[in-house]
């Protein structure tokens, strides 16, 4: 099971997976994989996000802890949150991102904590406490709790959880909450990507949605209507050009026209002459 790709300044491409991280480097796979004896090896074989920080040092989010690799040793340093910052040890699926002060934001089990890679230290963010002080959280759904983290600007970024979409200032910390009336549970949802006036949001079962920064609204968007085991899911989405997303699905990639609604196959050639569409209103 692959779980995120990434390619580095060095040209390098990452593969996290459920058995090792795996690094390409143009002929050949090599895979990083964890020994219980060997401490400096990598924290679990079970890797999730991978990301370069403004120093470009690469680091590995995987289930047990949070894994820096060191370039010339091949080799890695691992972090663990202390219990009382995050009782039940483990980080588990979630991207990271980097905030104004260099600090990276990590989802963990229960929590999205905050990691300080000047000191090495853990602590939490403040989101549980203000979630279920504003009766967002009213019983714990999931363990796993952030799906996805992201910039929303310069001194902001985008915290999308099990309990929905969320802002931060972080020179603040200070939290806003952007609910979906149509949404309950957001589990197995990810931010695709987000821009200056929308944030784009794949689903497990109701396909996609866009929620706009300008108008504090929701839109969303149903799948094609082809056979398919999840035919509701999406597993990402990307910008092509201003009028297109590519839509990733289990079962194929689609072209999707954000004005008219419609869906084609997605091509690496495209044929001008293929005018296959399926169309929803």
């Amino acid at each position: 099971l692959c779980r995120s790709f990434y390619k580095d300044k060095q040209g390098f491409v990452w593969i996290s997976s459920d058995k090792g991280l795996n690094r390409y480097d143009g002929n050949s796979v090599y895979t990083f994989a964890h020994n219980p004896s060997d401490p400096r090896s990598i924290a679990s074989n079970r890797c999730n996000y991978i990301f370069e920080d403004s120093k470009q040092r690469l680091w590995v989010n995987t289930d047990e802890g949070l894994s820096l690799y060191d370039r010339k040793s091949q080799t890695f340093t691992n972090f663990y949150p202390d219990p009382d910052i995050l009782p039940l040890q483990g980080l588990s699926y979630t991207e990271m991102a980097e905030d104004h002060q260099g600090n990276f934001w990590i989802g963990g089990y229960y929590d999205v904590l905050i990691f300080n890679p000047s000191d090495h230290k853990f602590r939490k963010s403040g989101w549980h406490d203000f979630a279920a002080k504003a009766g967002i959280i009213k019983e714990e759904k999931r363990n796993s709790i952030s799906q996805s983290i992201t910039r929303k600007s310069k001194d902001e970024l985008w915290i999308l959880t099990v309990y929905g979409l969320f802002s931060v200032h972080t020179p603040s910390m200070v939290f806003h909450y952007y609910p979906n009336p149509e949404i309950s549970d957001y589990f197995a949802f990810n931010i695709g990507f987000a821009e200056k006036e929308k944030v784009w949001i794949s689903t497990y079962d109701k396909c996609f949605y866009s929620y706009h920064v300008d108008t504090d609204t929701w839109t969303h968007y149903p799948c094609p209507e082809v056979k398919a085991i999840e035919p509701g899911r999406v597993v990402n989405i990307a910008r092509i050009n201003k009028d297109s997303l590519l839509i990733t699905k289990p079962e194929a990639l689609y072209v999707f026209d954000v004005k008219s609604y419609q869906y084609r196959p997605y091509k690496t050639t495209e044929d001008p002459a293929d005018k296959t569409k399926t169309t929803f209103r």
